[in-house]
């Protein structure tokens, strides 16, 4: 059974409003990197990333404590990223970035083969040259620590191939062809 993760995203005032009144939290604007992005609760407060200027929210005074269904794509200790254009979230409580820090404890354990934490992951690979593909929802989640050899094997599949089809194969049945 997968673990209840909550999360954070800091945003400003605009950013909050918006996300309340969608139910989503929107890729940034900043960046090669089209992805959603938040900090898993747990993970390492620094604030040059979640307190970063770039991007539409200026000023991030506001901090939206959520959780969602779908798990992210990558769990760096100081983030974590979801490459869709929009995430559904579920609201539990708004923070002020002060108290919000105080749940970034640097407490996940972190897997030194692929320097990601230790939480489920949806399968998504990048190539060499910053783009991402998520597979599709129905794929499993894998933990680092736990399953980085497959997920490494599947990455070199989708570096090799870009088809989704042969890791599918791979993933849910162990078959390289």
């Amino acid at each position: 059974m997968m673990r209840k993760q909550y999360y954070l995203h800091f945003t400003d005032l605009a950013g909050l409003e918006g996300i309340r009144k969608t139910g989503v939290i929107w890729k940034s604007s900043y960046g090669p990197i089209n992805s959603v992005f938040a900090i898993v609760v747990g993970g390492a407060a620094v604030p040059g990333v979640q307190m970063s200027s770039m991007g539409r929210a200026k000023v991030r005074s506001q901090a939206i404590l959520f959780e969602t269904n779908l798990d992210p794509d990558v769990a760096y200790p100081e983030e974590v990223m979801w490459h869709m254009d929009s995430l559904p979230i579920k609201i539990i409580n708004v923070l002020s970035p002060s108290k919000a820090k105080k749940l970034l404890t640097d407490s996940i354990p972190e897997d030194a083969d692929v320097g990601m934490i230790k939480i489920d992951l949806h399968p998504a690979f990048n190539d060499f040259d910053g783009n991402w593909a998520r597979m599709p929802e129905d794929f499993d989640s894998w933990t680092p620590g736990k399953d980085t050899k497959k997920y490494l094997k599947a990455r070199e599949i989708w570096l090799q191939t870009k088809n989704v089809e042969k890791v599918e194969l791979f993933w849910k049945h162990g078959k390289t062809e």
